[in-house]
Order: structure tokens, then sequence, then C-alpha cells
């Protein structure tokens, strides 16, 4: 029986091994390393901060995480942080792509389309309904549907993320993009829908709401069926060397009022030019732009940390010298004297 107990521990403890075998390891960019561990078969997280300049790397606290990996979904996984003195624990959904970890993403969703359909005088003797339908709505982008923001943009933090105001959203066609929003609401989760058309006058029927935990999105007001304040634009894809790049060029805004103050960045609408993207392989998850994190070679973080602070390092010139400066002060003095003058 003991022998049992033991076979079961081992492989209890080869699972959870192999489970976060991907994320195990240290990750960095500009500000932080965030290091990923395993201590007594429990998942532990250390974060280091680079201040002043990352003239110091400045260890933080321990953090208690568990990982738990998304079923039917590539790369994507649950990272469960446990912060001191709170009493809820923080959800994080993370992405993992080759050797970047991404904590702002997007994901698949379902919609829902008035693409045409072959009728059955035009079909092919013999083709299935299935097959009619491949026909006639394949699609050539590998971004070619209905895309939700997943995550936190803030990424990895030492104290529990926010929930965000808003996330974004796209839908791609083959050449056509629409950005919008879904925002914090109080309305409840419902089957409702709204639509918006695109230029060769396919309607396109997304949820009206989307939940996140215990909170709920709209993308339209009241009780309103019609997609108004989105961008829109057309888009390109380039592969090269195994790697997307894409760029978006803004057209215009749909007919709401708010659509150009509540989607966009700068009014201006300014066009995203080659932009790294990031898509798993199962095409369920797309990311562009920057990381959060990317993996390193560095297997003691500690002896890092320590290595480099002992180090003497050149201070940075100051901005601004006080000799080079010129105060003016006889100019200054001068104008004071002439309104004293004008004031008598």
């Amino acid at each position: 029986m003991r022998k049992g107990i033991i076979f079961v521990a081992l492989l209890f403890h080869f699972n959870l091994f192999a489970q976060h075998n991907d994320l195990l390891g240290v990750w960095e960019n500009g500000g932080r390393f965030v290091e990923f561990f395993t201590t007594s078969d429990a998942l532990n997280m250390k974060i280091v901060l680079k201040p002043y300049y990352r003239y110091v790397y400045e260890p933080t606290e321990h953090f208690s995480t568990s990982v738990t990996s998304v079923e039917n979904f590539d790369g994507l996984h649950i990272l469960r942080i446990t912060y001191p003195r709170t009493k809820q624990a923080v959800y994080l959904p993370i992405c993992l792509i080759d050797d970047l970890l991404f904590t702002s993403f997007f994901q698949r969703n379902d919609y829902t389309s008035s693409e045409p359909y072959l009728p059955e005088e035009y079909r092919p003797y013999g083709i299935t309904d299935e097959q009619a339908r491949f026909a006639m709505n394949r699609h050539d982008s590998p971004l070619y549907g209905f895309w939700t923001e997943q995550g936190s943009r803030d990424g990895i933090l030492l104290y529990p993320n926010e929930a965000p105001k808003y996330f974004d959203a796209y839908f791609f066609t083959d050449t056509e993009y629409f950005k919008f929003r879904y925002w914090l609401d109080t309305l409840e989760v419902s089957s409702n829908q709204c639509h918006f058309t695109d230029t060769n006058n396919i309607t396109y029927t997304v949820p009206r709401v989307l939940q996140r935990g215990t909170l709920t999105y709209s993308c339209v007001t009241s009780n309103s069926s019609i997609l108004r304040n989105f961008e829109k634009g057309v888009y390109t894809l380039k592969y090269s060397g195994g790697l997307y790049s894409v760029t978006l060029t803004p057209m215009g805004a749909g007919p709401g009022t708010n659509a150009a103050k509540d989607t966009y960045e700068n009014p201006k609408y300014p066009e995203v030019v080659n932009l790294p993207l990031y898509i798993t392989e199962d095409g369920k998850i797309f990311s562009y732009g920057e990381p959060f994190l990317f993996k390193t070679e560095i297997t003691n973080l500690d002896e890092k940390a320590r290595e480099h602070n002992s180090q003497k390092k050149t201070p940075i010139e100051p901005q601004l010298i006080s000799d080079e400066l010129e105060f003016y002060r006889e100019r200054i003095k001068e104008l004071e004297d002439m309104v004293l003058k004008g004031n008598q």
C-alpha cells in the first residue's frame, strides 16, 4: 500500500512539473524579471524590479501561484496568483508562444453572418451541405473572424490587477477590419446580439454583452442591436521567415457620435505599420506588438541580481547643468524696472 502511495505522489509531481515546464524559468522585460520555480511540489513566482535606470535589481516578495492549461487552446493558461495580505487570489489569463509570454492577447469568439450560400441548382453533383458552405465561405486570412481581448494590459504586477473599464474587440474579413470596445456595464448576460455591415453588404452578428468573471461588458448602449461606435479600415498581412506582420490602415469611424472618442487613442486615426503578429498553431489566439516578457537563459536570478548590484556604475550625466544655464537675470531686472516706472 505504501508503494502505491509513493507511486501516486511521484506521478503527481511529474504531472505538476510537466504542466509547468513551459513556464518555469526566468523571464524579463525592460522593467523587471519574473521567475517561476517549484518548491515542495508547488509553483512560486518571484519578481525582481529594475528601478533607477536599471542601476539596481531589486528583489521583491515571493508569491504563491498555480497555473492551469485551457483545453482546446494552444498556449493558453490561467495563472493564479496569491498576493500577501489579500483574501482573494487573482486569475490572470496568459499566452505562451515559443519563448514569449503575453498577458494581453485576442481570442477567437463565435459569431454569425449573412454570407451567401450556394443554391441547390448551382451545386456540383454529390457535394454535401458542409462542402457547399466551405466553398462559399472559405477565407484566405488567418485573422478572419471575431476576436476579443483577454488578460491584462498592465501585465504581472506586485499587487492585484484592477478590472479593466473596457476591452477591445476586432472583426476581420479577408481585407477589412472593424475595431470596437466592450465597456463595463450593469447589463445582465443574455443571448441578445448586435450587428454591423461591411462594404460588401454582408452583415455580421456578435454578442451584445460579454462576461468577465462576475462583471459584464457591453458594446452598445441601452437596448440597441446596431453597433455604431467602431473604427473601420483595411489591413494587410506579410509573412517572412516564419513570422507575420500586420499593417492596419484606418479609413473612418462608425455612425455613432462617440465612435472617435470611445475607440481611438489618437483622433487622427494613425496607421499601424508592420507590427509583429503572433498566432498560435491552432489559430485561436493572436497578439501583436511586443510581448510582456521574453524567456532568458538565466538559471540563478538571485546570483544575477547580486552580480549586477555589485558592479560600479558610472553616474548618469545630469540633463541640466547649472554652470551652462543662462537665467537672464539682467534682462529680468530691466523688465522689472520698466514695470515699476510704468506704474508710477
